[in-house]
């Protein structure tokens, strides 16, 4: 009886989804919102994110971030980049100096980032001292990272991520 017990709460936990907030959070995750999604989200700034956690060689207990945005009507990329700390419900991931920060839950294939305020700045700049903040507006404070291949976070602060 208390094996079937055990055995029934594990498959909740597996349907419910509980269980995956455990996945692995180091990789690559991204997006690039399609013409038709932003028709839909006419409220949504962003339109391309890429995000990209490794574990900080300083202190393998925490995380380092980096994080790219495409916003409509601009043609620059914006940046930032920060430490995560690992709590029960995923990561939380902060700008040095106030510069607000993200959360972050891994789902397996995918992760799901959640944005009150960030500070960003575009590649020729350095989001502490001459930043721009990018809060979370209407449409702009959940997006769906899908896990992507290594290789799409290997490029260089300079470069830019491509956005529909």
């Amino acid at each position: 009886m208390k094996k079937l017990l055990l055995t029934g709460i594990a498959a909740l936990f597996l349907a419910t989804g509980v269980a995956h907030t455990e996945t692995n959070a180091l990789g690559c995750f991204a997006r690039a919102y399609d013409k038709a999604h932003l028709a839909e989200h006419p409220d949504q700034l962003v339109t391309a994110v890429k995000l990209h956690i490794i574990k900080w060689k300083e202190d393998e207990s925490y995380f380092e971030f980096a994080l790219k945005v495409k916003v409509r009507g601009r043609n620059e990329t914006l940046h930032t980049g920060g430490l995560c700390r690992g709590g029960a419900s995923g990561l939380s991931c902060s700008v040095d100096c106030d510069g607000g920060g993200i959360n972050v839950v891994p789902r397996g294939d995918h992760a799901m980032m959640y944005l009150e305020r960030i500070r960003m700045a575009t590649c020729d700049s350095d989001y502490v001292d001459s930043g721009e903040d990018l809060s979370g507006g209407k449409d702009d404070r959940v997006f769906r990272l899908n896990r992507v291949d290594e290789r799409e976070c290997a490029e260089t602060s300079a470069e830019k991520i491509s956005a529909n």
